[in-house]
């Protein structure tokens, strides 16, 4: 009987570990996230959306299974580096924030396949996305990217569908 038991827990284990684990704090009026959540390794899915977070802990590393972050309609200034260590993030959404540039280690994420960041303040891509050959899908409208930087990037990848702002105003 014990030997069923543990085969059971076993079996039930590995099954949990090929599911999509999605955890949402949503419009939790959050000024920070809890530790607790970065010890939850086998999450797939993280929405902090619509809180009032000015940053992100470097404690995102732990989530090596992340595949989607949502940290859209924040106050977050900057993403920390340790988000370019989330090997199998394919969705970065970071929409209405302040976030003045992105880190050049992002270039790194060779599952990354969306970059939604509409919004924010950033203007210079092309080093840090070129080299993303696995990207599908950026949105950046309302970021000051000048005309010849869009250009360039749409050039340089062009499998890939991009949403800038026709003018961001800042020739």
């Amino acid at each position: 009987m014990k030997i069923l038991i543990v085969i059971f827990i076993i079996f039930n284990g590995f099954v949990s570990l090929s599911q999509n684990i999605t955890f949402s704090l949503k419009k939790e009026k959050l000024t920070s996230v809890p530790d607790t959540v970065f010890q939850k390794t086998l999450i797939t899915e993280l929405n902090l959306s619509k809180n009032k977070l000015t940053s992100l802990s470097p404690s995102i590393k732990n989530l090596n299974k992340l595949e989607v972050l949502n940290i859209s309609s924040n106050k977050i200034k900057s993403l920390p580096v340790e988000i370019c260590q989330l090997e199998n993030l394919k969705e970065l959404i970071f929409y209405k924030n302040q976030i003045i540039e992105l880190p050049s280690c992002l270039s790194n994420l060779k599952k990354l396949e969306l970059i939604d960041g509409w919004g924010n303040d950033i203007s210079d891509v092309y080093e840090i996305l070129s080299p993303l050959k696995s990207l599908k899908k950026v949105e950046l409208q309302v970021n000051p990217i000048k005309l010849d930087e869009q250009n360039k990037i749409s050039a340089r990848l062009p499998q890939t569908s991009f949403k800038f702002s026709s003018d961001c105003g800042c020739r």
